[in-house]
């Protein structure tokens, strides 16, 4: 008996071992409390084996745990933790559901002030200079080929608005829109504006360097004015975790693995855990030291044995000095590719943007999600990658619902689900198309009439001693009426001169290939023109023109001209535009007048004189990125300085009055850095032969009271005229760097700018003998500086500029100081 019940008890302490240390399958999935959306890589974490995980990008989870275990934690950023408890697992092993509530992340009440002691070395600091010393080498840039493909989406939606709205008379025709809106955990309402979803293949190769990324599938619905959904990829920048900054709505912001991160940041060391792989995993905070300094704040994840970072959470100081922003959160995840580096492969981006900057105020809401997905490093590159130039599939933009149900990676939550139908049903109401055309009149200044817009009322009425007071009308097509063909038309007349004034513009578009530009016009102008201001903006007639000079224009001819041109974007960076005008420049007794002098020392007037002039203007700008509105591109950003050439000749063997070359360069760049962004123009031309004054180069002055950071402020318009010149026009952005350490003035949040403008130029007279200069017009022959300051952000709209005219003090009717205003709505 003692022998059989030793027995008994040996085989139940086996049993009981083996039953405690059976493991244990739990399958489950992590949403949003409030609307049941997945949270993608969600963090889960076990206490008892201190043990972490990551949900997928479904927010689905597989966790293998012992009935020891009696509790598991999930965190999410800007989510409340949660906490289940074994009792309450075990009851749904294979369909957990698991919700997150939302709120504020936990790193908002860490408080860090500056200290002038010397930064101490400590474990987060040690694990920081591993991250740079190791970044080159993480990085997908650091592969000879790297290949993948990309889902992308973003949803646009309006947040914290009244339901009560409903009531109203003028929002009544929405009333559906409204009645299908969402809460946030936090009672937030959104209704969606817009959704848009895009998958495309990319390939990377290092030598030599190679990039291309072809569009695949895209969808968009919703709002879709002024190309919309191309300004929503603008604001969701390139994120690089090993970047030295990057560009937050054109403002450079510090990263927390720049070089010079030790400056601007204070890191924190949270933990330490062993993944599968038993390698050491670090966790740690980071916070921006200062109070106002373009920084973010958050965690980071670094994996030990390779220094590379595995997941990062960030998120906009609150303290910053930045306008607009009620939130910003980015997740990023990065896989491991053992013998080569890291690779993003998730991301989860939000962006709040309103006026008051509260939680509670009307919000637009921007949201990106990507996933990444077959990935292929170091393989070979088919030539035909590079060889084929479409960028975009052929019926990228039809694909079927079918289709991206199943080709969709990140699932559309319910509410998302509804926005295609939501959207595309409100543009068939009466009362939104209304809407629509009043807005569009409103900002474009044309009234869309069928197939034509009517306007444009900026440049309705205006004034100038010459006309005295112009009345001008014009007309243009638009896509109603012609895919490939336009045209641009207008009259105006004058009520002093009696003239009828007029110009036309025909054009013809060639087939969208990869969205580029390529089109060929033709252009007549029998009208006015100011000779002095290069590359205007808005013609001399704008309204504001009128309004918002010191003076009249001395600065019109009368010309008429006929010219004939080709317009085509090569690629992303390169655009050329080859015209050639015929152009005739006329003398208007008593108003317009030529002169001459003859040998015998009288002047004589030059009744007129004519030009053909061949010119080739060439665009480069690598890395470019453009907005395209109004059948126009719109500059935003690129990598490298914009560069811009631009070459013309004329020939008497083609029929011109004279003979000559000219040559011009301009370098543009708008350059974030780490003590704000700088804007430089760095200009140059030369002129050989001969010419008529109105074809110099006039130094760009400014005698409106808004300033113009192309223009001199200081300089008269017309002051001064060169065949050789080179300018600088220079501005440092500083972006509060020393008014936000001011006690008093920090609050104000204003912006402080350096200006800086300088010439240099010259005259030879005897290239322009055939026509007098005007008495106002001069040569520089030699330098011109002035300098100044701004203040940028006041009442966050404004702008104002105080200048100091440093040379050429002793001319009469000189400016040496001068202060101008002007609009800017930056962030």
């Amino acid at each position: 008996m003692p022998f059989f019940r030793f027995l008994i008890i040996l085989l139940l302490s086996f049993f009981s071992i083996q039953v405690a240390g059976q493991e244990i399958v739990i399958k489950g999935i992590v949403v949003d409390k409030a609307n049941q959306e997945p949270l993608p890589f969600c963090n889960i974490y076990i206490p008892q084996i201190k043990q972490g995980l990551s949900a997928d990008v479904d927010g689905r989870f597989v966790i293998n745990i012992n009935e020891k275990t009696d509790s598991i934690l999930f965190y999410y950023l800007g989510y409340k933790n949660e906490v289940l408890q074994w009792r309450k697992v075990k009851r749904n092993l294979d369909s957990l559901v698991v919700e997150l509530e939302s709120t504020a992340t936990d790193l908002e009440e860490i408080v860090v002030k500056a200290t002038k002691k010397k930064v101490k070395d400590t474990v987060a600091i040690r694990i920081y200079r591993n991250v740079v010393a190791n970044k080159e080498q993480n990085r997908p840039q650091s592969f000879q080929t790297f290949q993948y493909d990309e889902y992308s989406r973003i949803v646009g939606s309006y947040y914290n608005f009244n339901p009560k709205l409903v009531n109203r008379r003028i929002v009544k025709p929405f009333k559906f829109i409204i009645e299908n809106y969402d809460s946030t955990a936090d009672g937030r309402k959104y209704v969606p504006l817009l959704i848009k979803e895009k998958i495309t293949s990319n390939s990377y190769q290092q030598d030599p360097k190679r990039e291309k990324s072809v569009t695949i599938a895209s969808k968009v619905s919703g709002i879709e004015q002024v190309r919309f959904s191309e300004i929503l990829d603008i604001a969701f920048d390139p994120f690089d975790v090993y970047a030295g900054q990057t560009s937050l709505s054109g403002r450079g912001f510090l990263l927390p693995f720049s070089e010079t991160a030790l400056l601007r940041y204070k890191f924190l060391f949270i933990d330490s855990t062993e993944n599968e792989a038993c390698e050491w995993i670090y966790h740690m905070a980071f916070v921006p030291i200062t109070k106002g300094d373009n920084a973010f704040r958050g965690e980071v994840w670094v994996h030990g044995p390779t220094f590379g970072v595995q997941r990062i959470e960030l998120e906009l100081d609150q303290r910053a000095n930045v306008n607009w922003y009620t939130d910003f959160l980015l997740h990023q995840d990065f896989t491991h590719y053992p013998g080569n580096g890291w690779v993003m492969t998730s991301e989860r981006r939000t962006t709040g943007i309103s006026l008051t900057q509260k939680k509670k105020s009307r919000t637009l809401h921007l949201e990106q999600v990507k996933g990444v997905s077959n990935v292929r490093i170091n393989e070979a590159i088919p030539d035909s990658i590079w060889e084929n130039k479409d960028l975009y599939v052929q019926g990228h933009n039809k694909k079927t619902d079918d289709f991206w149900f199943k080709q969709r990676p990140l699932k559309l939550s319910n509410p998302q689900e509804r926005v295609y139908f939501l959207l595309d049903t409100i543009k068939q109401i009466k009362a939104y198309k209304i809407y629509t055309q009043l807005g569009r009149t409103l900002v474009s200044g044309y009234y869309r009439a069928g197939p034509v817009d009517i306007g444009n009322y900026f440049n309705l009425l205006s004034w100038n001693d010459i006309e005295g007071y112009r009345v001008r009308l014009m007309t243009k097509s638009n896509r109603k009426l012609s895919q490939k063909f336009s045209y641009y038309a207008y009259g105006a007349y004058g009520t002093e001169d009696k003239r009828f004034k007029y110009g036309v513009t025909l054009e013809y578009r060639f087939p969208n290939v990869n969205n580029f530009i390529h089109q060929i016009g033709a252009v007549y102008k029998d009208d006015y023109q100011r000779f002095s201001l290069l590359n205007q903006e808005f013609e001399y007639d704008y309204i504001l023109n009128t309004l918002l000079r010191r003076r009249a224009f001395t600065d019109l001819v009368y010309i008429k001209d006929f010219s004939l041109y080709h317009r085509k974007q090569w690629n992303r960076s390169l655009t050329t535009e080859a015209s050639i005008n015929f152009k005739q420049y006329q003398t208007i007794p008593g108003q317009i007048e030529f002169t001459t002098t003859l040998p015998d020392g009288n002047n004589a007037i030059v009744d007129r004189f004519r030009l053909v002039v061949p010119r080739m203007y060439i665009t480069y700008t690598p890395g470019a990125r453009f907005l395209e509105a109004g059948g126009r591109q719109i500059y935003l950003s690129g990598k490298l300085p914009r560069i811009y050439l631009d070459l013309s000749l004329s020939s008497k063997a083609l029929g011109s009055d004279f003979n000559y070359q000219k040559l011009g360069v301009d370098i543009e760049h708008l350059w974030p850095n780490r003590l704000g962004w700088t804007r430089y123009i760095l200009s140059a031309s030369a002129l050989l032969g001969e010419i008529p004054y109105p074809l110099l180069y006039i130094h760009q002055g400014n005698e409106n009271f808004i300033f113009d950071y192309r223009r001199f402020s200081n300089m008269r318009e017309g002051e001064y005229a060169a065949d050789k010149h080179i300018s600088l026009m220079f501005e440092h952005h500083f972006d509060g760097l020393f008014l936000n350490k001011v006690p008093l003035l920090k609050k104000l949040q204003w912006r402080e700018v350096f200006i800086c403008k300088m010439a240099y130029s010259k005259l030879n007279r005897d290239k322009t003998s055939f026509l007098n200069l005007p008495p106002t017009l001069t040569g520089l022959d030699g330098f011109y500086t002035e300098i100044g300051f701004g203040i940028e952000n006041i009442f966050k709209v404004f702008e104002g500029q105080f200048t100091w005219r440093l040379t050429q003090q002793d001319k009469p009717d000189v400016q040496k100081f001068v202060l101008k205003v002007a609009m800017n709505l930056s962030f």
